[in-house]
């Protein structure tokens, strides 16, 4: 690198960090000045410091990305018109170096700048968007709050609806979730194919099975939506699964697999219970049951034997045209007894607090994010990019728009800066006036770029159309200047 280089990005560097800590020191005592009085509700003055100190620290990454644009103006434009007013440009002019060569270096560190700008936006905020959301007393004015949730949609295209959903701290200072009557759709392409609901005062609950997450639902009913072969007469619910494989069928079905396995079978009764068989299924309901043990009573197989499923799981599937065999339903309960057909009801299993659980990647911290006017601002492109995907996003157009914006907010920050540029480089008007210039010309992009997103001009030009209209005139304007 030249003596020359090296100068300028000495200059620009140190400009950089002064504008940077004066416009940081600027937007936190703004910030502090009006609200004050909500940092004094942390009671002593020592947990007032701690509670500003802890609000500022994590919000400073946001005020970066907020005024990254400006500081690269700033920064550059202080870097040249010092060089200007202490005439060193006309030094370089006169020993035969181009203008246009004396900026490459400004805009390469002003390059580099913006790719910390994208780093901070695209790893920092994601990681501590849960701490940008609390308030400046240290509270989460979520936490207590209830709001309805309308048709938020998972990875797996499930549609979860619920009138009111709600989270409290408990005695230990955790936090427990939970949606009242909720719903969920299942959904392949733009047709349902099938529906849970929890009726009365069902709840729905985070939890996890096998390992997966999703929601455990109580007093809910599931129901088939496709026409088909497949119809359920009676719908199952958390009280009763209806089936015709009954007790017997399970023990004659976990005889087979033992000995296809080479493991000898007890003889008849001599035991009370078999443990570990696999699945059964039931192709009339496209389900399929397990459980930990199937416990029958009394031994003796002459009798009328009482069969109970201890921890049991009758899974329910739906085959799609788009994903193919896809779950719709889980029912666990601790314990399930056989009931056979009678006068009034089919045959079927008597669930003992029972429940319906559905996998989804649907989580308690996402719902109240999305409560937050910027939480999708806190979002990485990817993030974002996977939000859009998979049909999550509750406001498409403005997903699109926050993501499309990053793409462009580089290419901005270099167009902002190669406007306000020329007119400090130029030698044929009052330095003042030159600066007066650059900046109501940057003034006047940043008000037109932020004019664009808050328009109804469509995601993509609200991103993408200040650099289609200023981009060209920079190039133009940084061409005109004499060198």
């Amino acid at each position: 690198m030249r003596t020359l280089d090296r100068y300028i990005v000495r200059s620009f560097v140190s400009a950089a960090v002064l504008a940077l800590v004066a416009l940081m020191l600027l937007r936190i005592l703004s910030d502090m000045f009006f609200n004050m009085d909500e940092f004094v509700e942390h009671g002593a003055f020592r947990n007032v410091l701690h509670g500003m100190l802890s609000y500022y620290g994590y919000h400073a990454f946001e005020y970066f990305s907020q005024l990254g644009g400006i500081i690269i103006v700033v920064a550059a434009g202080f870097t040249v018109f010092r060089m200007n007013h202490t005439n060193e440009l006309t030094a370089m002019l006169a020993s035969g170096i181009s203008l246009h060569r004396v900026i490459w270096p400004i805009v390469l560190c002003s390059m580099l700048l913006g790719g910390l700008i994208i780093i901070d936006q695209e790893v920092v905020l994601p990681r501590i968007a849960p701490k940008l959301i609390l308030q400046r007393d240290g509270s989460d004015e979520r936490v207590g709050e209830e709001f309805a949730v309308g048709l938020v949609t998972d990875k797996y295209r499930t549609v979860w609806n619920s009138p009111t959903f709600h989270q409290e701290e408990d005695e230990h200072g955790g936090k427990i979730s939970w949606m009242l009557r909720p719903v969920y759709i299942v959904c392949d392409r733009n047709e349902k194919v099938a529906l849970a609901k929890a009726y009365s005062m069902g709840w729905g609950l985070p939890a996890t099975l096998d390992g997966e997450a999703g929601w455990q639902m109580t007093d809910a009913m599931l129901s088939r939506m496709t026409p088909g072969d497949i119809t359920y007469d009676i719908n199952p619910h958390c009280g009763a699964v209806y089936t015709a494989v009954s007790g017997q069928d399970i023990l004659e079905h976990a005889k087979r697999a033992m000995l296809e396995a080479g493991v000898e079978f007890p003889a008849e009764g001599q035991y009370r219970g078999v443990h570990d068989w696999p699945k059964i299924a039931d192709p009339a309901y496209e389900m399929e049951i397990s459980a930990s043990k199937l416990r029958f009573h009394p031994a003796d197989p002459r009798a009328d034997r009482t069969y109970t499923l201890i921890k049991p799981r009758f899974s329910f599937y739906v085959t799609t045209e788009t994903d193919g065999r896809r779950p719709i339903g889980t029912f666990i309960a601790e314990q399930a007894q056989w009931a056979p057909a009678g006068e009034t009801e089919p045959s079927h299993w008597a669930l003992a607090d029972g429940a319906l659980f559905m996998p989804s990647d649907l989580t308690s911290e996402e719902l109240l994010m999305q409560q937050s006017d910027k939480w999708m601002v806190y979002m990485s492109t990817a993030q974002l990019t996977k939000l859009l995907s998979t049909g999550k996003a509750t406001d498409p157009e403005g997903a699109k728009m926050t993501r499309n914006i990053r793409f462009a907010d580089p290419v901005n920050n270099l167009v902002m800066l190669l406007l306000g540029l020329p007119f400090i480089l130029s030698r044929e008007r009052n330095i003042k006036a030159s600066a007066l210039m650059c900046v109501i010309m940057v003034g006047a992009f940043f008000a037109f770029t932020y004019v664009c997103r808050y328009t109804q001009i469509g995601p993509y030009g609200a991103a993408f159309l200040p650099v289609l209209l200023f981009g060209p005139v920079a190039v133009v304007m940084l061409d005109a200047v004499k060198t």
